[in-house]
């Protein structure tokens, strides 16, 4: 009996009682809840945990997406020692018009320790860097969100270029990042500059 009148007890109770709540709320009712129109229309977003140039591509005869689903297994060979292989069924966007070319394209890649869960393959020929779409929303832990909805980590101090000086990456962000382009090194797997349109 001592047990079931104890402070711990009924903070536990009070506790799942204002998840349940929360959980009510942000699901059932509520004015500010997400309708699902309302997340439709935003990009979906993908933590992008790799982009690397793509030496070569191998794949199976005929390989596409359909749906947005790759129908077919893909080999992308990223250097001398690495090899991604996508196992067909996997959401993703195969963007390089010269994908039978060599270097010529990029891979971005959502993944979960090996396995890649969504990607991207676009056109680039740079070694070193890669232009992204501008950022819109700066998350925890150097991430940022960028207009495609890629989930992509920053330097920890990232350079801005622009007419006019912003005392932080977020102020960029918000006056200048409509139109402006982001720079994402490849060797480092940071965003390091940002540009004015």
């Amino acid at each position: 009996m001592r047990q079931f009148v104890s402070l711990r007890f009924w903070c536990a109770l009070l506790a799942l009682a204002a998840l349940a709540g929360l959980f009510w709320y942000t699901t059932i009712g509520g004015d500010d809840a997400l309708l699902p129109d309302e997340v439709a229309n935003g990009p979906e977003q993908h933590v992008i945990d790799l982009i690397a140039p793509v030496y070569a591509v191998q794949g199976s005869p005929g390989v596409a997406i359909s749906d947005g689903v790759l129908d077919g297994e893909l080999r992308i060979v990223i250097d001398g020692s690495r090899t991604m292989v996508i196992a067909a069924g996997t959401p993703g966007r195969l963007d390089c018009p010269d994908l039978a070319e060599l270097a010529q394209c990029v891979v971005a890649a959502d993944l979960l320790g090996e396995a890649v869960v969504w990607f991207d393959v676009f056109a680039s020929t740079t070694r070193r860097s890669v232009a992204l779409p501008p950022i819109t929303k700066l998350l925890s832990e150097n991430r940022v969100v960028l207009e495609n909805g890629w989930v992509v980590r920053r330097a920890a101090l990232v350079e801005r270029e622009c007419a006019q000086d912003t005392g932080s990456l977020g102020e960029f962000a918000e006056r200048f990042g409509e139109g402006s382009t982001t720079t994402f090194n490849l060797e480092r797997q940071v965003i390091t500059r940002v540009t004015c349109a």
